[in-house]
């Protein structure tokens, strides 16, 4: 009983986790998905690497849609993991944020 406890109180904190940071992402513009039990959210990116590398320089990792799929998807997709993400909806009102800037190439920099 105790681990079926367990194991409904964390499927609740992704299910919560997961649905706003979906609806932080859709405020800040971003096209994302996740399936209603899933432990991922995809965010659709024009530039994969650009967007990992933004990220990166920020100390955020996140996983590439390339690495995830045998065959290559038709967008450029992130990879998050609702496992790995807080509970407070401030941070990912933030987090929303900085994958915006990310994607829009705004955290990037150039030097040539």
């Amino acid at each position: 009983d105790a681990a079926r406890e367990n194991v409904e109180r964390a499927r609740e904190h992704y299910a919560n986790r997961r649905a706003t940071l979906l609806a932080e992402l859709a405020r800040v513009g971003l096209v994302a998905r996740s399936g209603p039990d899933s432990l991922v959210v995809w965010i659709e990116v024009d530039d994969e690497t650009d967007a990992l590398v933004a990220l990166a320089s920020q100390g955020i990792s996140v996983g590439s849609g390339r690495r995830t799929f045998v065959s290559r998807p038709d967008r450029g997709l992130l990879r998050i993991s609702v496992t790995q993400l807080p509970d407070d909806g401030a941070l990912l009102a933030e987090l929303a944020g900085i994958l915006a800037a990310a994607v829009r190439g705004s955290l990037r920099e150039y030097f040539d």
